[in-house]
């Protein structure tokens, strides 16, 4: 007598038909035997949650340089992305997340300094870092998509107030990246240092985006190097400045 038979493995279904049983990781092909990896439900989800994301914001960069900003809201952006609005919403809470996604040089410091917590350890590696960024923001003003973006931007009372929350953030990350790694007569001014590195850049770049404003067309290059020279050279009297006034206290 045959033993009696356990129970059939939970089969995680995808509403198109389509089964995995819970635990598998392959499948065998035609009978042949030969083992073939399977996705898994949530592998699934996630590649549509990253391909969701990048339609919405390919079609919302878009927008905003044809129609606007303010011109552009959440539900044309999903229509043109073909999702749902509440889909936008979940990626991105707020529209003005979408106009700085991928070309904002505050949030990019904050992410670069997040992901190499351990690199960057001394005063003009950092400063080197930052220069890297802002040299590739400015790098990318020349065109039309840019230029329309820049035009938003200091048409907008709310995204100039946006802009200048992640300059604070920035200002944060390098603060903290200092004061892990800084020396002890440095730490203490950790915060000061970073407000100078943040405001000295935002001035590189607030000059660079007046003169494509102005221009109507690309201005010239800025390599990374420049950038860094120009950062080191107003930076270091503010940075001696700041260490003797703590020292002083």
């Amino acid at each position: 007598m045959a033993p009696p038979r356990g129970p059939a493995p939970h089969a995680v279904g995808n509403g198109t038909g389509d089964g995995v049983a819970a635990g598998d990781d392959v499948a065998t092909a035609g009978g042949s035997g030969q083992h073939l990896p399977v996705q898994r439900p949530s592998d699934r989800r996630s590649d549509l949650q990253l391909r969701n994301r990048a339609r919405i914001v390919d079609a919302a960069q878009r927008l905003f340089t044809e129609r606007g900003f303010a011109r552009t809201p959440v539900l044309v952006i999903a229509r043109e992305a073909g999702v749902a609005s509440t889909t936008v919403f979940n990626h991105f809470p707020h529209k003005e997340e979408l106009f700085f996604h991928g070309r904002c040089p505050w949030a990019e410091i904050s992410q670069h300094l997040a992901d190499h917590p351990e690199e960057f350890t001394t005063a003009p590696e950092l400063i080197a870092a930052v220069s890297d960024v802002v040299a590739g923001h400015l790098a990318g003003l020349g065109d039309a998509c840019r230029r329309r973006s820049l035009e938003d931007l200091v048409g907008e009372p709310g995204l100039l107030l946006w802009e200048s929350g992640l300059q604070r953030e920035a200002e944060r990350a390098i603060s903290a990246h200092i004061a892990r790694h800084g020396s002890p007569a440095v730490v203490p001014a950790a915060d000061r240092c970073a407000a100078l590195t943040i405001a000295e850049a935002s001035t590189i770049v607030a000059e660079h985006r007046r003169a494509v404003l102005a221009s109507g067309a690309a201005a010239a290059p800025v390599a990374a190097a420049d950038v860094s020279a120009l950062l080191q050279a107003r930076l270091t009297d503010l940075r001696r400045m700041v260490l003797v006034q703590v020292a002083d206290r």
